[in-house]
Formats: C-alpha cells, sequence, structure tokens
C-alpha cells in the first residue's frame, strides 16, 4: 500500500502471503532493512486516536496474514518489510490496504449524515494511487447524498444485504432526493461490491443509484458486484460510454425509472443480474456494441430487455416475467429495435400483454433462437412478431409468427420463410 499520509486518518490494513501466517513481519525504511520504521498503533476504543509507538516495528501476522492497522508517521514516502529474520522484502505498496469509513468518523447509525466520512477515505485512497474503501456492516445504514467515485478504488461492503440483517447499506439522505448516489465521470479501474444502495422512494424521477457518464472520458474497467439498488427515484444503474465494464450479481428492485441502462458504451457483460418492480424498462441497452447478457431476469418492469440501435449484442439464457403495459413498449419481452448482428439464445417470457419477441425499427439483422412465450393474458400481442423493413430470423421448434416480413424459421422440422407480403415459402421440407 502506498504511503496514505502523515495523519491519524491515513490507516490501512496490510495483506500478504498465507505462508507467512503466524510469522512476524518488521517494518522499515530502507530496501536494505536497516532503519526501523517508528510505527504507531490506531487505538479505535480511543475514537481513533494515535496510540503507543510499536517496539521494533513488528507485528505478528493474524491467520488471514495481516497485522493490525497502523498509521505512517510524516516524512515516509515508502516503507519495507521484513517476513522473520532472513525473510524475503516486501515492499508495502504491494499489498492490500483497506481504508475502513469508521476511522473518518462514519457513524453508519441510520441518522447522522456519513456523506464526508465516506468520501474522505474514497477521495484519500485516490490521492495514494488506488486502494480500497470499506464499509464494515452496520446496524442501520450509512446515510449519504452524492458520493464520487475515484479512479483506482473499490468500495467493497461486507454483505448481509437480506432485510433486518446488519450490512452495508447506502441509504439516501430524505433532502437528496434527486440526486444520483454513486457518481463518477471518465473513471478508470473501479469495483463496487458486497453493498447496497437505498433510495428514498420511487417516484419516476431524478436519482439514480449507480450514475456513470463520459464526461471527462470514457467509463473503463468498472465493476459492480454483489448490489442491491432499491427504491430509487430514477433509474438503478446507468453506465453512458461505458468500455469493458460488467455487472454480476446486481439486484435493482422498485426504482422509478429503468433498471438498468447503457448508453454508447462497448465490450460490456450483464452476468446473473435482476431487475424487478422497476416503473421503467428492465434492461435498456442503446448504441452500445459487443455486450452480452447471461442468466440476467427480468420481473414486473415496463418491459424485459430493449435493444435500441445496438451492435453485436447477445443475451443468453435470459427470462422476463409480467412485464407491465406502460411505456414506450408495454408489456413487451425482448423488442430489438434497429441496429443489426443481435442473438436471443433461449429468450423465455412468461405473462407478458404486449408482444413476446419483437423485432422493428429497421433492425437490418436479429436471431431469435428457441424462443419462448408462454402465460399470456387474452388480448396478448404476437408471441413473435417482425416488422415491415425488419431484419429477424427464428431458429426454433413450433415458433409463432405473426405479420412481418424477411423471417426465417423453423416449423416442426421444416425451414420456412416468410416474405414481406405475408406468403410462406418452405425452404426445406422436415
Amino acid at each position: 500500500m502506498r504511503l496514505l499520509g502523515p495523519t491519524a486518518a491515513s490507516l490501512a490494513r496490510l495483506g500478504g502471503d498465507r505462508r507467512y501466517t503466524g510469522r512476524y513481519l518488521t517494518i522499515y525504511t530502507d530496501e536494505a532493512c536497516t532503519t526501523p520504521a517508528a510505527i504507531a498503533v490506531w487505538n479505535p476504543a480511543a475514537a481513533g486516536a494515535v496510540g503507543a509507538s510499536i517496539s521494533l516495528s513488528r507485528f505478528i501476522l493474524d491467520e488471514h496474514s495481516r497485522p493490525p492497522l497502523f498509521w505512517f508517521p510524516p516524512g515516509f514516502r515508502r516503507v519495507y518489510g521484513l517476513v522473520s529474520r532472513n525473510g524475503p522484502v516486501v515492499a508495502l505498496d504491494a499489498l492490500t490496504g483497506v481504508l475502513d469509513v469508521t476511522a473518518f468518523g462514519a457513524a453508519g447509525d441510520g441518522a447522522t449524515d456519513d456523506t464526508t466520512a465516506v468520501q474522505a477515505a474514497i477521495d484519500l485512497a485516490a490521492a495514494a494511487g488506488g486502494g480500497a474503501v470499506l464499509l464494515p456492516a452496520a446496524a442501520v445504514s450509512y446515510r449519504v447524498s452524492t458520493l464520487t467515485l475515484r479512479s483506482g478504488v473499490t468500495v467493497a461492503g461486507e454483505g448481509g444485504l437480506l432485510p433486518g440483517q446488519p450490512g452495508s447499506v447506502l441509504h439516501q439522505l430524505a433532502g437528496a432526493a434527486g440526486q444520483h448516489l454513486l457518481t463518477g465521470s471518465g473513471i478508470t479501474n473501479v469495483v463496487v461490491r458486497d453493498l447496497a444502495i437505498r433510495g428514498t422512494a420511487p417516484g419516476g424521477g431524478v436519482g439514480d443509484g449507480v450514475h456513470l457518464t463520459a464526461a471527462e472520458g470514457p467509463v473503463q474497467n468498472v465493476a459492480l458486484e454483489n448490489v442491491v439498488v432499491d427504491h430509487m427515484p430514477g433509474r438503478g444503474v446507468f453506465l453512458g460510454d461505458a468500455i469493458a465494464s460488467w455487472l454480476s450479481g446486481v439486484r435493482v428492485q422498485n426504482c422509478g425509472g429503468h433498471g438498468f441502462h447503457t448508453d454508447l458504451g462497448t465490450s460490456l457483460t450483464l452476468r446473473s443480474c435482476y431487475a424487478n418492480g422497476c416503473l421503467g424498462v428492465g434492461y435498456l441497452m442503446q448504441h452500445t456494441a459487443y455486450a452480452q447478457f447471461d442468466g440476467c431476469a427480468s420481473d414486473s418492469c415496463a418491459a424485459g430487455y430493449v435493444l435500441d440501435h445496438c451492435l453485436n449484442v447477445a443475451t443468453s439464457a435470459c427470462g422476463c416475467e409480467q412485464p407491465e403495459a406502460r411505456g414506450d413498449w408495454p408489456g413487451c419481452g425482448f423488442v430489438t429495435t434497429g441496429g443489426s448482428m443481435v442473438t436471443h439464445t433461449s429468450p423465455y417470457v412468461s405473462g407478458a400483454p404486449g408482444i413476446g419477441h419483437w423485432v422493428t425499427g429497421g433492425c437490418e439483422g436479429a436471431t431469435l433462437i428457441q424462443p419462448a412465450a408462454v402465460n399470456a393474458p387474452p388480448g396478448a400481442g404476437a408471441a413473435v412478431k417482425v416488422d415491415s423493413g425488419s431484419q429477424g430470423f427464428v431458429i426454433g421448434r413450433n415458433a409463432q409468427v405473426v405479420s412481418g416480413g424477411g423471417l426465417l424459421y423453423q416449423d416442426g422440422g421444416a425451414l420456412k420463410y416468410k416474405g414481406p407480403n405475408g406468403t410462406v415459402t418452405t425452404i426445406a421440407p422436415a
């Protein structure tokens, strides 16, 4: 971990190799390991006070190969560790450092405004060239307004995201409605994981849970992992011009806008994500190239998946249940509008009052492999629909095709083509 600064708030927890468990770690100021560093212990029991100096700057590593929290005094730019006598020399900036937000004054009591404390930890980690910020599981939550993510910084919680259980929850302050909670512009190498983001209430208004834009450059190498976004007034997650980024195990529910919204991105992956009860579309992807949805689900949103003018985007084993008839694509399951080279493999729709699988907007090529549209209510739209001027290809047994043009599909083993005028031609018999 790089030196974080000469103040009592400059805290770090070292991590190392497990093979050193139970052994000594001695800290020196020089690579030759001749001058022990004068390091003081942080004492959480004394409200973050700096305690006595450590004798010979020596720690015993715990079962996780970590010494206690420590504080660097002024003057050090790099320090070195020697594991046991004649052991290897390890530069501490090669080890793992974690800043605990409670060391910066965050209370996590559900009442105190913890914005300044959490932001100070993020900023300090960024100033050190990167690091991790920890939000320990709190009895209630960390109340915040808007937090700005910085490049090279991981913001991590300790899970426990089930209702009624202690967890790492960032809870929007009542007066912060209309503001985004986690923001960032042009950030790179950022991870947010194992925490929950909770808004004031859905309202179809402004205020996203995660809002990343490219105003200061593209968003690159950003990961959201095991994150819950709940009751935000606006969208759950918005990524603008994101590159080589991924979302895994992210759950967005009861938000006033779209669950997940990306625009102008490339090389994106969404794996095992879930949109539930959002007033907008579960997943809206616009002007995005080279993206993959894998095992995602959408329940009770205005529509399941809308791919708007996308290139080379694929969904695999994704599902949509009980979409609700509102918005621009009311009650639809999978909508592909415009774009080309879009593939849906085993897309599943249940209970859709609108169109199950819809290719429209002049799409130049969408392929549906084994699509399913079941349990449609009375008066529902077509199971599969390809509008005139769009090209759709359906591969699957007994695919239902209603209207449209330029449609190649499999029916009971026979390969058939439906032209723009509705005429069906058998290309190859069963």
